[in-house]
């Protein structure tokens, strides 16, 4: 019986007892999935087990998932087959940024030329919607802005280090493909230089009063955006698609250079399900499964 010998494997691999009766409940579990879905357990290929993973996801956090895994690795180790089904499979236990009503690309292009730039309120407000969808700033950042930051000659924003992001570098330039995502089209330069020189002071953005504290303007902004799209009912909802947008086309390290992210996991919040890249992977690197 296939759970007298997978006991005598953990054994013999020193296992303790309550590990063991973990392992073996693992099994049990997994076998009886493997029979109502009508397939053999000793034939499992990768594809099969990446649908028991999809099964577990609806019942299970990330945690209990990769123990599940772990067991099932043991087992097929075990068995000693030809390749093992759960070897390359691993779900990350990182939590997720809430990943609905992300706004797609044209759409948030189509929100940027919808705005004015009549008055120099206008100019600044577009300004400041335009670097959150083409540049990917976060709301917070634009206090941190200076005109120095801002350099049209060279084509690139130079943001500095901070509680929020790390120090990066940001292109404006549609001719610098290499570091950006979002093309950018001449008014948004074209609104930059208006608006850093119609201002008296050495930060982008204050106040009336020359303040920089910005919620008010913020606030006004959002309301601003909401009008024109229902959909998109906050700044940090357009980051949060500029981002997601970004991951479609770039690699997960250079996303979280062009976010600012200090960290990966930070970025890792904003991928596409775990299930969805484990289905390309083993495209990838099982295609015979």
């Amino acid at each position: 019986m296939l759970q007298s010998k997978f006991r005598i494997y953990l054994q013999k691999k020193g296992y303790s007892e309550r590990s063991i009766e973990y392992w073996i409940g693992v099994l049990e579990r997994f076998n009886e999935y493997c029979e109502s879905k009508d397939i053999r357990l000793k034939k499992i290929k990768h594809h099969n087990a990446i649908d028991y993973i999809e099964y577990l996801s609806k019942s299970n956090k990330s945690a209990s998932i990769n123990s599940y895994i772990t067991g099932l690795r043991k087992l097929y180790t075990m068995l000693d087959t030809r390749s093992n089904p759960f070897q390359d499979v691993w779900i990350r236990n990182t939590k997720k940024v809430e990943l609905s009503n992300i706004v797609e690309y044209d759409r948030l292009e189509k929100l940027y030329q919808s705005f004015n730039h009549e008055t120099q309120i206008e100019v600044m407000m577009k300004v400041m919607v335009g670097l959150i969808i083409y540049q990917g700033i976060h709301p917070s950042e634009l206090t941190l802005l200076e005109k120095e930051m801002i350099k049209l000659d060279e084509g690139v924003i130079q943001l500095p280090d901070s509680n929020i992001a790390c120090s990066r570098v940001l292109p404006i330039d549609s001719n610098i493909a290499c570091s950006r995502v979002l093309p950018i089209d001449s008014k948004q330069v074209l609104l930059l230089d208006r608006h850093i020189s119609s201002i008296n002071t050495e930060e982008l953005f204050t106040t009336s009063r020359g303040s920089r504290k910005l919620n008010n303007m913020l606030h006004d902004l959002t309301n601003r955006v909401k009008a024109k799209d229902r959909r998109i009912v906050s700044l940090r909802l357009i980051r949060k698609s500029v981002v997601v947008n970004w991951l479609k086309t770039h690699d997960l390290r250079r996303v979280q250079y062009m976010c600012g992210h200090r960290y990966i996991s930070s970025t890792e919040k904003y991928c596409i399900h775990d299930h969805e890249q484990l289905r390309k992977d083993v495209i990838k690197y099982h295609p015979m499964s």
